[in-house]
């Protein structure tokens, strides 16, 4: 190990571990002796069955500690079993004595689970015979097809409602059978490469899929069908000189016609691999991309070594030629005030039209960072080392060698700061963090956890725009949440101004009601602290055309509640209602709308 100072982790079957242990100091020479103590622990064991009272093995357990408000920084554990056995029997083990919340999940094969369960864990004394029994269930079986009466290959069914998310993939003859469903209404829908297929002669701004009801004990039956996904565009790739490129990659992502939609979105989809094969070109350079859906495509193509060509707006059919651009490359120095340079340090660069970015870890290099073959483009460089933080833009055009960029470390900052709900009182047991300039940093002890009267102190805070995240103990009482603010370096302690919380307005794990608008998208790199929610689409006879929003109007408050600029954030949580629940809108053209909240459609 080289020298410095270690922070150290214990983790112990069927024990407790202290919140913190002391750090660990390496200068010269090796450190043994060392002692960590750990405390015996409780379990809970039990069964986990299914509606007719058959043990059920693959389901997944874990218990989480309910926070008491008037004790936030108390020790709390928590325990996951991995999945019950043959006989549907599981252990949660390491556990505190106090009150869980019991959870299941289950993914292979999925399940409809339970609503966690609260029980209470007796000092000394282990629970068992824990009976968790599943609700009752039915099976959705159905096809997916074109409008041709195909099968789509490769297409996966989504079926999501109530607490459950299924998800399965179609056979080649387009059948698919999902069981274990929870009774209830769901909705189906068929993405095939992680792009949402859309019905015949739709958008993306209708509501796609079919509802289906789920009975207990029956088979429901549900038949998809989606366009035609059939479509072809051939081209050829060329390097700067005009020869044809035999080993570049070739891919594809359709542009949503959604409204509202940031530009660029497919652009920067085409760099994802998920679901998605790259085409190489052959020996010509020509490459063909097929079973493509209606509409326009962004098409990128890239190659080892560097190089990349992007072309936008192509339709199904076209013939296109795309040409590689040379790669550009990036170097430059970090150095700490005063001209030291730090021993280790990371760089992280992004573009964000594109969406291209990269980031790498530097060690003992005197301050020299280098990121060879990069598009051409605009860059935010954050470099981010123990001992500072600080970022950068720059531009660099294709084939340019952009050497000597350098960019001092401003000193992190301890911030300071009260987490409130939207009425003034105080929200204990929130965790707060700070990231920015490349990352952010552990915490030592629970400082930046709120205490009974909301205060935290998050050390070792990057300066410049930040983004502050704030993660509640009780999730049934508040969502997460994240907010931008601008942390000057003058002070080495910065006071926030109180950091408000909305409270959830929907239960955990179920769906908010139907607004029936949607707003517009923030652009690639826009300012956070300017965010505007402005209407970009209104469903006809929806909640929200009933109330009388239109698209173009931008929303300035809710309930009363500001949610323009820096207090943007609280938008989604104040929207985000149940069924039958009426909100205030106030409007930037002066107007006050009443807008009560429909079923899911």
């Amino acid at each position: 190990m080289r020298p410095g100072e270690y922070g150290v982790d214990v983790r112990c079957t069927g024990h407790v571990s202290e919140d913190t242990y002391e750090k660990v100091k390496v200068v010269d020479r090796s450190v043994s002796g060392l002692e960590w103590k750990v405390r015996r622990a409780q379990s809970i064991r039990g069964v986990v069955v299914d509606a007719r009272g058959r043990p059920v093995p693959q389901v997944a357990v874990r218990a989480d500690a309910k926070p008491d408000p008037a004790r936030p920084h108390a020790q709390r554990t928590s325990a996951y079993n991995g999945s019950t056995d043959a006989s549907g029997r599981f252990e949660l083990a390491g556990l505190l004595p106090g009150n869980y919340e019991v959870e299941l999940s289950a993914w292979d094969p999925p399940r409809s689970t339970p609503k966690p369960m609260e029980m209470t864990l007796p000092k000394g004394q282990d629970v068992e015979g824990l009976r968790i029994e599943l609700p009752a269930a039915g099976e959705v079986r159905g096809t997916v097809r074109d409008a041709k009466g195909q099968p789509v290959r490769g297409a996966a069914v989504s079926l999501t409602g109530g607490r459950s998310r299924f998800g399965v993939s179609a056979a080649d003859d387009g059948t698919f059978r999902i069981e274990h469903v929870g009774e209830g209404e769901y909705r189906a829908e068929v993405q095939k490469a992680w792009e949402k297929l859309r019905a015949p002669g739709t958008s993306d701004d209708d509501i796609q899929g079919e509802k289906v009801e789920v009975r207990a004990g029956a088979v429901a039956t549900v038949n998809l069908v989606v366009a035609s996904a059939s479509g072809k565009i051939t081209g050829v790739v060329r390097d700067e000189h005009g020869a044809p490129v035999a080993d570049a990659f070739v891919g594809a992502a359709r542009e949503v016609d959604r409204a509202g939609a940031a530009q660029g979105t497919a652009s920067r989809e085409t760099r994802w691999t998920f679901g998605k094969q790259p085409h190489m070109t052959d020996a010509e350079g020509r490459f063909t991309l097929s079973e493509l859906s209606d509409g326009k495509h962004t098409l990128r193509a890239h190659r080892r070594g560097g190089g990349e060509a992007i072309a936008e707006h192509v339709a199904v059919g076209s013939e296109v030629t795309l040409t590689l651009a040379p790669a550009a490359r990036l170097a430059g120095t970090v150095a700490l005030r005063g001209g030291a340079a730090p021993e280790e340090f990371s760089v992280a660069i992004r573009e964000a039209a594109s969406g291209y970015g990269r980031s790498d870890y530097f060690y003992r290099t005197n301050g020299a960072w280098s990121f060879p073959e990069v598009p051409a483009g605009e860059y935010k460089v954050q470099v981010s080392a123990s001992s500072g933080a600080a970022e950068t833009t720059v531009k660099v055009a294709a084939g340019e060698e952009l050497s000597g960029v350098r960019i001092e470390l401003a000193p992190k900052v301890t911030v300071r700061g009260t987490v409130v709900d939207l009425e003034g009182k105080p929200v204990p047991g929130a965790t707060v963090s700070v990231s920015g300039s490349g990352g952010s940093s552990a915490q030592d002890g629970k400082a930046n956890m709120t205490d009974a009267s909301g205060r935290f102190e998050f050390r070792n805070a990057p300066t410049g725009l930040v983004q502050i995240y704030v993660s509640p103990t009780n999730s049934d009482e508040f969502s997460w949440t994240s907010l931008p603010a601008t942390l000057s370096g003058e002070a080495s302690t910065i006071e926030l101004p109180p950091i408000r919380m909305a409270r959830r307005r929907t239960p955990s794990g179920e769906y908010a009601g139907d607004l029936g608008f949607t707003t517009h998208e923030a652009a690639p790199g826009a300012d956070p602290l300017k965010r505007q929610w402005i209407v970009a689409h209104v469903r006809p006879n929806s909640p929200a055309a009933q109330a009388g929003v239109a698209v173009g109007d931008e929303i300035v408050s809710v309930d009363g509640q500001d949610v323009q600029g820096a207090n943007s954030y609280l938008f989604p949580g104040l929207t985000q209602a149940p069924a039958q629940t009426t909100l205030t809108l106030g409007l930037a053209r002066g107007a006050s709308v009443q807008l009560t909240l429909g079923e899911r459609p």
